[in-house]
């Protein structure tokens, strides 16, 4: 028995999960010969872990709530405790905040209480996880090096490599970021998990490229392929971190002028990328599935609930109006069948909307998807083009249309990664685009960018595409031919919400005066600002500034057909 738990954990480790869940339902199968409920229960929780590994939510969150059922009623705090940290998890990969932070708190209470020290490595390593997305990232990076502390005191092996790896995602310093994840590739390769060992090759690589050391990114590079085709992986797994390989191969080449081998392998990477989302949607759709599950276990007790109401007024009153009841239930006996019908269909027809809406959002989700990734494809093909050839202008032309393309890309890539396809987080977006243009700037000329936008603005994609459009330009247009008197370009992007209008205020402390003469792209400036029937000004006092005052587009309401056929 000991020696099947020590391959269970070897197998968790390593991520081979199919096989570690084959390997505890082998267990959990003697549990009369098992010595103690607490070894019981440390199987089931493998068990939950190997599901859970594999984005089985529904099936690994029963587990794991069986699991702290079992643990109360035996008085086991430690698998109470580890019970509630397991449900943390899955709603951090389910992005469920309100859950995500319950779980985490009701564990720390449990550790608290019972001082079982030994799991707050753990808890220490969700509660990083939560302040990476939810609140301060020096919290969050307080919580990273007490788990990785702690997870070294206690010879916590899964949670060492978790931790560099959180420190590298944290880290603002290229360096630092390096060093952190080639601890986190070290630790995976020495527990056998080679797609874990991989990922942090490539984000190595991908730093490298940034400093233009194509030497190391190469390196780092060559090391990922020798763990990513392994035979150990699962497909989604596989597809995905082969996808990314290939994507930096590719630009790898075509940093060193190798032109046809960039394509060649542009085009092999997002092959691999779409099989890896078509192998990846029933993992999304699972995710749907967890709320499904939810609303219908509250809809049952619901339901017991209000059988147990009725049962007991009719209990009390069945003396008193017996006589009086069955006259009515003969004479309502038709009624009531046609009710019931008319339930039934109802019940249908609810259960095939459900599914219809579910299919709905899964289309529509990756038809944004894919033209988020084909406008990538026409991106990396405009950049592979630019570095084949040595006219400055068409380079320059050719980098002005991708910046306007990615503007349009990163709408796309919202849509996609919120799931909400009738409104665009306008703070968001314009963090993106931001972003996207301190990662291409040169390093001739510091350049800052602030942004200053209600939070809670957002806009129709009608209404946002133009408008990241001319923001675009105006950056643009800052970038090239703006000159700061200190070398220290300073750009102030403001969005205000005025009622019914909306202010766009952008300036920049270039001491350039702008020309009359009116060229492409004022005039696409002007164009997206009638698109958007705005006010728009040009100021040149103290640097350049641009105002636009405008009102959300107005969308039609699409027409589903004749609903009476």
């Amino acid at each position: 028995m000991l020696q099947q738990y020590d391959r269970l954990e070897e197998l968790l480790l390593r991520e081979d999960n199919e096989e570690a869940n084959r390997i505890a339902d082998s267990i959990l199968n003697l549990a009369p010969k098992v010595t103690t409920e607490h070894d019981f229960l440390l199987i089931l929780y493998d068990k939950g872990k190997a599901m859970e590994f594999q984005t089985l939510y529904v099936q690994s969150l029963n587990i794991y709530q069986d699991l702290l059922n079992r643990s109360e009623r035996a008085g086991d705090h430690y698998m109470q405790a580890l019970s509630y940290l397991s449900i943390a998890r899955i709603y951090d990969n389910l992005s469920r905040q309100d859950k995500f932070l319950d779980n985490i708190q009701h564990a720390e209470s449990v550790i608290d209480q019972y001082d079982l020290d030994y799991l707050r490595a753990e808890l220490y390593i969700r509660y990083a996880s939560y302040h990476r997305y939810f609140g301060e990232k020096d919290s969050s990076l307080y919580y990273t090096k007490r788990a990785i502390f702690l997870a070294n005191k206690y010879k916590i092996k899964k949670l060492i490599p978790d931790g560099y790896l959180m420190l590298g995602h944290l880290s603002n310093d290229n360096q630092d970021k390096i060093s952190n994840y080639q601890k986190a590739a070290s630790l995976f390769s020495t527990y056998k998990n080679n797609f874990g060992a991989a990922s942090q090759y490539l984000n190595v690589a991908t730093l490298y490229q940034r400093e233009a050391d194509y030497d190391r990114m190469k390196a780092n590079l060559d090391s990922a392929k020798l763990l990513i085709y392994s035979k150990q992986s699962t497909s989604l797994e596989k597809y995905s971190v082969r996808a990314r390989y290939l994507d930096l191969v590719s630009q790898y080449f075509s940093q060193i002028g190798n032109s046809d081998s960039a394509l060649r392998l542009l085009i092999l990477s997002n092959i691999y990328k779409d099989s890896a989302n078509m192998r990846g949607l029933s993992d999304r759709v699972l995710k749907y599935e967890v709320d499904i599950a939810r609303l219908k276990e509250k809809q049952q007790k619901n339901d017991l609930k209000t059988r147990s109401n009725f049962l007991l007024i009719g209990l009390i009153t069945a003396s008193l109006i017996a006589l009086l009841l069955w006259w009515f239930l003969r004479k309502n006996t038709s009624k009531n069948n046609i009710i019931l019908k008319k339930n039934n269909v109802i019940l249908i027809q609810n259960k095939e909307l459900e599914t219809l809406l579910i299919h709905q959002k899964k289309l529509l989700s990756e038809v944004h998807h894919r033209v988020k990734n084909n406008l990538q494809l026409v991106i990396s093909l405009m950049a592979i083009k630019s570095n084949a050839s040595d006219n400055k202008q068409f380079k320059e032309d050719l980098e002005d249309l991708a910046n306007k393309i990615q503007s349009m890309s990163l709408i796309h890539e919202q849509l996609y990664r919120v799931g909400e396809f009738s409104v665009i987080n306008i703070f968001q977006y314009l963090t993106d685009i931001s972003n996207y243009f301190k990662d291409i700037l040169k390093n001739d000329l510091p350049v800052d960018i602030r942004l200053e936008v209600e939070k809670e603005i957002n806009l129709n994609i009608e209404t946002t595409l133009p408008l990241g459009i001319i923001i675009v330009e105006l950056l643009n247009n800052s970038i090239k031919y703006a000159r700061p008197a200190d070398d220290h370009l300073i750009i102030d992007i403001k969005l205000n919400n005025l009622g019914s209008d909306f202010m766009l205020t952008y300036r920049d402390n270039g001491e350039e005066v702008i020309s009359k003469k009116k060229g492409l792209g004022s005039l696409l400036i002007e164009n997206m600002s009638r698109q958007l029937n705005g006010k728009m000004k040009y100021l040149t006092t103290e640097g350049f500034a641009y105002t636009l005052q405008f009102v959300q587009k107005e969308v039609s309401a699409i027409n589903f057909g004749n609903q009476n056929n």
